[in-house]
């Protein structure tokens, strides 16, 4: 019995390493138990992710899709979205896709470092003039900091709730000039 193949796919121009495993160790309702998905090839693989999107290919050659559930070390659970009959531990193959549903919007997250996440709907019109440095301005990151810290030292300390302790301990009655 096949415990897991290599099979190269190929895909927008570039050759990338699919791994498709024939380790089927149960089937409980919509779920199939995978044994075994750890890789040997993690250099290029890093295992089977939560969400993430798996191709399931029966015996008869039909395909169907799931989604990883949980991964626990070497096991992982699939829930299947057509249905599980057909699908054994002799002849199906489930291939991880790489890719995960619901896709993640990273762009949120950096909305106030990226240029495309700045404007209308995405901040306020007036962001890029207050959190930018002028063209002319050759700030370093410590200077930034220094002139934000004597901006913050205007509000009473206990208004600054928000920053830990030890830092405004160091960085709150600390001369700029230091």
């Amino acid at each position: 019995m096949i415990k897991q193949k290599t099979t190269l796919i190929w895909r927008r121009e570039t050759l990338e390493i699919g791994i498709e495993y024939r380790t089927v160790s149960g089937v409980a309702g919509p779920l199939v138990i995978l044994d075994k998905v750890e890789d040997v090839f993690l250099k290029f693989y890093q295992g089977p992710k939560y969400q993430e999107i798996v191709n399931i290919r029966l015996g008869d050659g039909t395909t169907r899709r799931g989604q990883v559930l949980e991964v626990d070390g070497e096991k992982a659970v699939v829930q299947v979205f057509e249905g599980t009959s057909g699908i054994d531990n002799k002849y199906t193959t489930v291939q991880f896709t790489g890719e995960i549903y619901p896709p993640i919007n990273v762009l949120p997250s950096l909305s106030r470092l990226m240029k495309s996440a700045i404007g209308e709907g995405m901040t306020r019109k007036d962001h890029s003039d207050v959190s930018n440095q002028g063209a002319y301005d050759t700030r370093n990151i410590f200077q930034s900091l220094d002139l934000a810290w004597t901006l913050l030292r205007i509000f009473p300390r206990e208004l600054l709730h928000r920053i830990p302790a030890k830092t405004l301990d160091a960085f709150y009655s600390r001369d700029a000039s230091n």
